[in-house]
Formats: structure tokens, sequence, C-alpha cells
């Protein structure tokens, strides 16, 4: 994630690396602070970084000394690796907006860039403003699940997503379960079956029946988190007033609030 440049004699000169540039937006005269990703210099404010991240706030409390000076200067950048200019400058833009609380950031893929660098360097509130912003695009519901998997969202946001796999007409197809993974895949399926089986034995019951052989099941399936260590077993007891949000929520280990 970080590359720590020091003061020596290996510092590339400008002839060395004559495609470097500043940005021609997020280069402050008044910064104190110069990050290069990929070709472009970018000069920020240190304690802007230190108060809204936590990874940053650790990295640039480190002890100087004579050998170690990054950040200083254009010759002397801090070095993000692993990123890319164009996602870094989104960050930037919901840092250092032109209006306050209006962003040029508008699409879906910008908004997951944000979301991206804001998870990994832990810029909370920006993590929190990404997800409030794409919840208010028109999502494919496996593109809501996928993005909620990667970055552990947990809102009605991501169990309507569920809910809708779980209720629709037509069973996923092999890009899409693919794309879950084949143990989402396997109880969105199961779900499914469960669903539809329900509403065949509610067309089909006699009146006065009860459900009471169709509300028995109680499958268990393993909830790995994806956080190391995480892993669980929850019990999963089915009971014939659970709708199909009440099921998804208890598969996928959500809360039922309001769907959206």
């Amino acid at each position: 994630m970080f590359y720590d440049s020091h003061c020596s004699s290996a510092i590339p000169g400008p002839t060395d690396v004559p495609s470097v540039s500043r940005h021609p937006e997020y280069y402050f005269d008044d910064g104190n602070l110069v990050l290069q990703v990929e070709n472009v210099l970018f000069r920020v404010f240190r304690s802007t970084f230190n108060r809204h991240s936590a990874v940053f706030r650790e990295v640039l409390a480190a002890p100087a000394d004579s050998n170690n000076c990054e950040g200083e200067s254009d010759r002397k950048p801090f070095l993000l690796l692993g990123i890319s200019a164009v996602d870094f400058e989104r960050l930037l833009s919901i840092i250092y907006p032109p209006v306050f609380g209006v962003y040029k950031t508008s699409s879906a893929e910008e908004w997951i860039s944000v979301l991206h660098l804001a998870t990994r360097w832990e810029f909370d509130d920006i993590r929190s403003l990404a997800i409030k912003e794409l919840q208010t695009k028109q999502l494919d519901p496996v593109d809501r699940i996928v993005i909620s998997q990667e970055y552990d969202i947990t809102s009605d946001w991501t169990l309507s997503a569920y809910t809708i796999l779980c209720q629709r007409a037509r069973p996923l197809t092999v890009d899409e379960a693919r794309r879950l993974g084949i143990e989402t895949a396997t109880r969105i399926s199961q779900l499914r079956e469960r669903l539809r089986g329900g509403s065949v034995m509610r067309r089909n019951a006699a009146p006065g029946r009860t459900r009471a052989k169709n509300a028995d099941i109680s499958p268990t399936w393993t909830n790995t988190s994806r956080h190391e260590g995480a892993h669980q077993t929850p019990k999963i007891n089915w009971s014939s007033g659970m709708n199909a949000a009440n099921m998804a929520a208890a598969a996928f280990g959500l809360k039922v609030t309001t769907v959206v």
C-alpha cells in the first residue's frame, strides 16, 4: 500500500522520471504532503489525512529521522502503490469538494472506487457517504450483493437484493452464480425452492388445513464472514409466518428493518 521513499542518492531526479507531473487540481501550493500515485503528484494537507484516516494517522505519525523524509517535496514524494491515479482523484474530490456538500462523483462506478479506497485506508466518514450514495443508484441485485460482500455492507439495501433474487421468476444464471460464489448461490437457490414450494402448497391446500409440515424444515448452513476467523453455523428454524425478507435475513445473517 505504501512505499517509504528516503532522503538518499537513490531518489530519482526529474530527468529519471520525465513522465511524472503535478495534478492540475489537487496539487495545492500551500499543501504540506506530497503523494505520488502512478506518475501523478498530489500535494495535499497532512492534517486532513491525519484527521479522517486511521491508516494515514498511524503511518504519518511514525517518528521521523534524517533518512526518512517522504512527502516533503516533489523529489521525495510519499509513494502510494497498488492504486490508480483516477481512483485517488475521486477520493480527493470528496475530501476537497469545490463546493461544500456538492460532489463531482456521480456514477456508481465512481462511488465504488471511492468506497474501495475509503475502506482500505479507514476513511470511515467517507465510506459511510459512499455507501449512502450507492444505495441511491439503480444497480442489479447481483451487483449489490457482490459489492456488499466485498465491503461488508449489511444494510436493507443488501437484504432487499437477496430478497429480489429469491422471489424472482427465473433462477440464477451461470454467470450470476459464478459472481456470487457457490455458497451464496446455493443458499439463494434453496430459499427459492422453499418459497416456491410454499406457494404451491398454499394453492393446493384444502381450506382449514395447516402448513405445519412445511414449517418444520430447519436446514443448517455454515455462515462464513470474509473476516478471518469469523466462522459460525447458525441454526435456521423456519416458521410458517416467515416471508422472503425474513428468510433471507436469517440465511445471510442480516437484520430486517425496512426493506428498500
